[in-house]
């Protein structure tokens, strides 16, 4: 979970110098309604630990 949530929030948040118009449009629900393969990936892994456990 730390690692998703650390990937999401430098997506989220990204570094100094990006344009504002970039960093307005970075919200959880276009993240989401978007669902890069990154982020198919982090909650497949998140997924498989709890199953795990």
């Amino acid at each position: 979970m730390r690692e998703l949530d650390a990937t999401r929030r430098c997506w989220l948040d990204p570094p100094t110098g990006a344009e504002p118009p970039v960093q307005n449009e970075r919200t959880l629900s276009n993240l989401y309604i978007e669902r890069p393969a990154w982020l198919a990936h982090r909650h497949a892994a998140l997924d498989r630990a709890v199953s795990a456990a």
